[in-house]
């Protein structure tokens, strides 16, 4: 088998781990069982990229998806595929930004937006792919680390601007999604829901399980901040169902987060803390460093609510512990 063919199995092979179908993990084993001994250069970096691909968005193991990239990346740093250079460093910039190390985050996809739009070759569906994910990366690592509401927007409306009409209906939705949750933080709530709702079209669209789970947890915090509760129940209910069976622990916790969020909002104190420590768990087996604390935080303040002011102390104290622990 030539290398060409090589490389389309491994490129068939990671579209199915970013819809992260079951089958693509088995397939993910048996490239590197039967090309993992390959020198070709263009190869070994394709084939790490599924792998760090398939650490991030299978297991939420973070640590080894940056791991595998920052191996590539040290070794092929001359590489002339730079294209595959620039998605490991994306990749990597991304898992920065879940465990909340902001400042590596951007050191990585600035470098990667460098290669990216500095390619002076014929643009294709793979490039421009790659663009859109690294401004989409940027957009997510300005919003989680509180950056100007108004720079997550230019990001999101670049990455709009490089899509025609049609294509990458996936990546669409996702600019949508994005966009919905600024919009969400500023309090437009009814535009954000509209967001979220041209974003669920899009991925039912194209059947991307996976992201209809996250744009309906994401409709059901609007829904309930809205106090439309019974609305806001129906999507998360959904998305937990979703979750459970195609998600990810932080994926699952995030869900029982914004249950727990809803429970408040309707005065069920104790469901909702209740709730919430299940997300907790669910939290604490994943390396989502945001979500930990974001959620250590609201278990906080709903013990001391509750008059457990032992609990309080709790959880700050392990709060304490995961900052101190992204500060080393």
């Amino acid at each position: 088998m030539d290398r060409l063919q090589v490389l389309d199995m491994i490129s068939a092979n990671r579209q199915y781990i970013k819809l992260r179908s079951n089958i693509a993990v088995q397939n993910l084993a048996m490239l590197h069982k039967s090309f993992g001994h390959m020198e070709d250069e263009e190869c070994v970096l394709a084939l790490a990229l599924n792998s760090s691909e398939a650490a991030m968005l299978f297991n939420s193991d973070y640590a080894r998806g940056i791991a595998i990239s920052e191996q590539m990346i040290s070794r092929y740093s001359h590489t002339p595929y730079q294209q595959l250079l620039a998605a490991h460093r994306s990749l990597a910039g991304r898992c920065y930004t879940y465990m909340m190390r902001y400042d590596d985050a951007l050191e990585q996809l600035r470098a990667a937006e460098h290669i990216a739009f500095g390619e002076n070759g014929e643009s294709n569906d793979d490039l421009m792919g790659l663009r859109i994910d690294i401004l989409q990366n940027l957009a997510m690592l300005n919003y989680y680390s509180d950056g100007d509401d108004e720079q997550t927007m230019t990001y999101l409306h670049r990455a709009l601007e490089l899509l025609p009409e049609g294509v990458q209906v996936n990546r669409r939705g996702v600019c949508l999604m994005g966009m919905a949750n600024v919009l969400g933080r500023r309090g437009d709530l009814a535009a954000a829901l509209d967001h979220h709702q041209q974003a669920l079209a899009l991925f039912e669209e194209v059947d991307n399980r996976c992201n209809i789970a996250t744009v309906l947890c994401n409709m059901g915090s609007c829904y309930g901040r809205m106090g439309l509760f019974d609305q806001a129940q129906d999507c998360l209910d959904r998305a937990l169902d979703m979750r459970t069976r195609l998600g990810t622990y932080w994926e699952i916790s995030n869900t029982y987060y914004n249950l727990g969020k809803l429970y408040q909002a309707r005065g069920e104190h104790r469901r909702a803390y209740d709730t919430m420590i299940i997300g907790r768990d669910y939290a604490l087996v994943s390396q989502h460093r945001g979500l930990q604390t974001l959620i250590l935080e609201e278990l906080k303040s709903m013990a001391a609510a509750l008059g457990d002011q032992a609990a309080a102390a709790g959880h700050h104290a392990s709060f304490m512990e995961i900052k101190a622990d992204i500060a080393a």
